[in-house]
């Protein structure tokens, strides 16, 4: 009898570590859930203000026409893009000021023949983390009128973040597609 009590006491304490064990298991878990949960609020919160920034933009440099205004929300490695996009049009080695001329320029002559420019929706929206960025990525539709036609389109601005959200500046490689058409004198209506 007291051979069967000490292994009974022996298996009750052994199994009490691997009640912690399960227990601990099931804190971690819950914890990790949480932590995920706050974690999807965190980045549909993100997705919801870059689709609002991806309107202002949109109606600032499209449906408003105001180039100086949007472009203040431009990445810089935007800029180096279409800087080596003239140079290997062979259009000069444009910096600074006479590079935002003359994608101006380019996107003048895009306003000119366009007479409506409208949002119709989202389509799919994501972030990504790594490297120290925050990258986010908007496409959605949209429908340009011209004088000629209409044009439904899809495209996607990509918004970049070097200090984990807190400020976004953008790439819209639409700007590249007008500066080509331009450049190669294609009706923006096709």
């Amino acid at each position: 009898m007291v051979e069967r009590q000490k292994k009974a006491i022996t298996d009750i304490i052994s199994s009490v570590p691997n009640l912690k064990m399960n227990l601990r298991t099931i804190i971690i878990s819950i914890l990790f859930l949480s932590c995920q949960s706050l974690f999807a609020q965190t980045s549909n919160d993100t997705i919801k203000t870059l689709e609002l920034q991806t309107k202002k933009y949109l109606t600032e440099m499209y449906i408003d026409k105001n180039i100086d205004n949007a472009s203040e929300m431009w990445d810089s490695r935007m800029l180096l893009e279409m800087e080596d996009f003239y140079n290997k049009r062979n259009q000069g080695q444009l910096t600074d000021t006479i590079l935002y001329n003359r994608i101006k320029q380019d996107i003048n002559k895009y306003y000119k023949q366009l007479t409506t420019f409208r949002f119709d929706k989202f389509l799919k929206s994501s972030i990504e983390r790594g490297g120290g960025f925050i990258l986010g990525y908007v496409i959605f539709e949209y429908t340009e009128f011209f004088k000629s036609k209409s044009m439904n389109r899809k495209t996607m601005i990509v918004f970049i973040s070097q200090d984990n959200g807190k400020t976004w500046v953008l790439q819209d490689w639409k700007v590249k597609d007008i500066a080509d058409k331009v450049d190669r004198k294609i009706s923006f209506s096709k």
